[in-house]
């Protein structure tokens, strides 16, 4: 986890909406594991945005699949636990960003909307909990 000055929340927002825009565009091409692999850069970014916006701190690890428990357990303490029920789903798309990327498998429509559905949901949930004064 690297220190990031808070202020550059906004820069992984703005990330976050590339990739998304990327994925929706792939999955509209039935390019699934495209789709798959921008929507997970997109979460990451997200999840990267809200921890930077609160913590001053961004979510880098070797493992990007511990992104989601990582900032669950930085919310917690400040009152934020509604984040909790989101976590597996967050993991689970992530997860498939390995499978879209290094595996001998292509991901179906099926996975790539429930990537899309899991950033649509992770995007609306962080928006209301940002600091406004930052």
């Amino acid at each position: 986890m690297k220190t990031v000055d808070k202020a550059k929340y906004i820069t992984f927002i703005q990330k976050g909406d590339q990739h998304q825009r990327s994925g929706t565009s792939a999955l509209k091409e039935k390019d699934y594991d495209s789709a798959v692999t921008n929507f997970s850069i997109a979460l990451i970014n997200y999840l990267d945005a809200l921890s930077v916006n609160r913590f001053g701190k961004d979510l880098s690890s070797d493992n990007h699949e511990s992104a989601p428990a990582t900032l669950n357990n930085r919310l917690k303490p400040i009152g934020v636990t509604d984040f909790h029920s989101m976590v597996t789903d967050c993991s689970e798309v992530l997860k498939l960003k390995n499978v879209a990327s290094y595996r001998g498998v292509n991901l179906t429509q099926k996975e790539a909307g429930k990537a899309s559905k899991v950033v649509e949901k992770i995007k609306a949930f962080i928006k209301t909990k940002l600091d406004p004064t930052i």
